[in-house]
Order: C-alpha cells, then structure tokens, then sequence
C-alpha cells in the first residue's frame, strides 16, 4: 500500500469516543438536518478524499483498551512508512475504574465469530488497512475487543450470562475470576493502573512526534469524596450527585443539584500517593471543561452544563406514537446525541491539523437545536425534545446524599 499522499486520524475510547468519528459519518435519521445544510461541514487543510478516519473505540471499554488499541494501530501505520507529521490522534480516556482482563489461553478464539472494529470508514483504502490491522470485536459481544489473540473483557460491565454464552463453561469460572480481581481491587490500584495507560500512549506519541488530544469522558481527576475507608468519584457514588435519574421509567431531577455539583477534592489531595505518576502528565494538549466551577471537567460536564438535558434527547428510534425515557434522560453516563459532538470538536480537538468544523454548521446546528428545544410538539428536527415535552414529563425532588 503507498500511503504517502494520505493523512491519518486516528480515534479511541469508550462508547464516548465519537468525537472523531461524527466529522465524517452522517446518521441516516438526521438526513433532513445533513440535507437543508446543503454544503461540507468541515474545512479541509489537505485533500479531504485523502483523510482516512481510523476508530477503534467500543462500548464500556477501558483506558487500557484505548492506550493499546491506539498504539497498535499506530505502530502499523508507521511500519507501512506513513510519517509521523501525517498522523493525528485522539483519545477520550473512559472511567478510572474499567480494567480488562483476557481470556484464558485454552479457549480457542478462532473459532469464535468476530468483526472488523475498523470499518469501511471514509476511503476504499481503508478496506485494506483492516485486513493488515488485526483488530477486532465479538459479534455476541461487540464491547469485548480483540486485538491479534488478546481479548480485552471489562467483567464489570458485562453480565455473567454474557460471557458463559460466549465461551461456555470456560467462561462462567473466568467471568467469575475476573469479577472477584475487580471487586477486591483498591480505587488507588485502579488509579494507578489508568495513569500508567495515559502516561503509556502519552510517551508512545512524544517519542514519534504525532500530534494529539486527550479528554476525559467525566472528570476524573476531580471531584472525590470520602467512602468508607476509600475516596470515591462523586458521579460513580450515588444519584444524589446527578443532575437526573430514572426511577420506575420516570425522569427526576434532582434540584439539589447546583448546591453540590462542584463538591469534592482533586484525586491527588484524595491519593497523594499517586502523585509521582500524574506529575509526568503532559496536560497542555488536554481539553479540559472550565466553566460552571468546573476545572477538569470533561464531555459530560461539557454538554449537560452548556445544553443541559437537552444535549441528551437520542430520537433515533423515536416515532410519532412514542418515546422511551431512556433514550431522553439527560446527564452522567447517559450518552450526548452523538451529532452534538461536532460542536465540541475545535475546541477539544485543538492540535488537529487536517480538519476543523465549520463555524457555519456550528451555528446551524445550534439554531436547530433551539428550534427543537422551544418547540410546541415532542420535537422538530430530531436534534432534541422540547422544553415543553420535558415540562410534561420530568418530577423534581431534591435528592438527599
């Protein structure tokens, strides 16, 4: 393959790590929106047919997912002679809590139906590279990846019946194994273990000259409270720090909120014993959410506090007759509409060199989304519920800790 003349993004993280991808795909139930722009969303600084978008990130993974997965797509590009300076990265580092285990070497993966985790993303180019880039997931299983004969399992996230399913007896006792590891781990372990993936990627890309950013999914590295013997991350703690819950398939919000949404100490106050590692943190190609007393705030502090629930309002399978509350419920873990990304990207996404988005579509996507949120029915373009649906259906409780 002669990639000289191609420029390469490349992309990881949980089930937030969109960012990247939203530049480039559009989602079909949005094709009136995409339609009535009638032009690019992006400004291009080289050929845009020579941009190849390369995602690897998968639902509820962790930080050692995207730390490895992103360096072994990487280590690929610049053995096939693409030139570090042709190459962007970024990487939205998930909860500090997710850690992946493998499979058992006796059970046998081959015979295990998987996909491509790349794919057919922007060029027909890229059709080769997932032959060459050996990556992939389960397709009973798409949040556990693969990456050559190394499965990454995050136990926490996946239901015993999951993991037996797909492995068999094999699998209950390693399910269980793997359970046990992550239950008796201590927060400071699981702190330690996420710092050493950052610091991992972050030195992979210094060492090669690749530009990059990272961010965080949540804020990570604030916001920590006493429990029990340990600190915990507030938003992991409880729904008395969550702006809104579901309870009997009702959306509550708690109006409790703004009096303790800024509670809680930096993680190195909390583990000064970890401090050593988060020093070598290079935190100048960070994006970090710095308003509404947030200091590392990240996406979703980002978007709950600059659009509120309505940020949250994902109506791909809404139609006319109903709407499920889970797909509207607004907050901590819940999912920014993906689209809503793209107006995040150029301030997040600083050191991308390729493409930027247009201020144009940045304000016609604002526009829609007010016209939807002020909107007398459920919703106008789909970008959103209306203020006056959410009026209708949303209880208020102040939420007691």
């Amino acid at each position: 393959m002669n990639l000289k003349d191609y420029k390469f993004i490349v992309s990881s993280g949980c089930s937030y790590g969109v960012m990247m991808k939203n530049l480039f795909f559009n989602h079909t139930y949005l094709d009136n929106v995409y339609n009535k722009f009638n032009g690019d969303r992006l400004e291009y600084n080289y050929d845009k047919h020579k941009i190849i978008f390369i995602g690897t990130g998968l639902p509820s993974q962790s930080a050692e997912w995207a730390s490895h997965s992103t360096q072994y797509v990487l280590n690929k590009l610049l053995k096939l002679g693409v030139k570090s300076e042709n190459i962007y990265c970024f990487v939205e580092w998930t909860q500090y809590d997710r850690i992946t285990n493998t499979n058992e070497n006796f059970i046998d993966l081959s015979k295990l139906e998987v996909n491509n985790v790349i794919q057919n993303h922007t060029n027909k180019l890229i059709q080769d590279l997932t032959h060459y880039l050996n990556i992939k997931s389960f397709t009973k299983l798409p949040n556990v990846g693969i990456i050559d004969n190394c499965s990454y399992i995050n136990s926490n996230s996946i239901l015993p019946n999951q993991i037996e399913t797909l492995f068999g007896v094999n699998g209950k006792l390693m399910y269980e194994k793997h359970f046990k590891i992550h239950q008796q781990t201590t927060n400071v372990s699981f702190l330690k273990n996420y710092l050493n993936n950052i610091l991992s990627l972050q030195n992979y890309l210094k060492s090669n000259n690749i530009q990059y950013n990272f961010c965080n999914m949540q804020s990570e590295f604030d916001g920590w409270i006493r429990n029990g013997f340990e600190y915990q991350q507030k938003i992991k703690y409880g729904r008395g720090y969550h702006k809104y819950h579901i309870a009997n398939s009702i959306i509550t919000q708690n109006l409790n909120y703004d009096n303790i949404k800024n509670e809680g100490i930096h993680v190195i106050d909390a583990y000064p014993q970890i401090s050593h590692l988060y020093n070598l943190i290079d935190f100048s190609n960070w994006w970090f959410y710095k308003e509404d007393g947030f200091n590392f705030g990240g996406i979703d502090e980002y978007f709950l506090h600059k659009y509120d629930i309505y940020s949250y309002s994902n109506l791909m399978h809404y139609n006319s007759n109903e709407i499920n509350v889970y797909d509207i419920v607004g907050g901590y873990n819940w999912h920014p509409t993906e689209i809503l990304y793209t107006l995040l990207h150029n301030t997040a996404c600083f050191n991308n060199p390729f493409v930027k988005v247009k201020d144009s579509w940045q304000e016609y996507l604002i526009k829609l989304l007010n016209e939807d949120i002020n909107y007398k029915g459920i919703t106008k373009h789909k970008l959103s519920c209306s203020k006056n649906y959410y009026e209708n259906i949303i209880q208020h409780e102040h939420t007691k800790l």
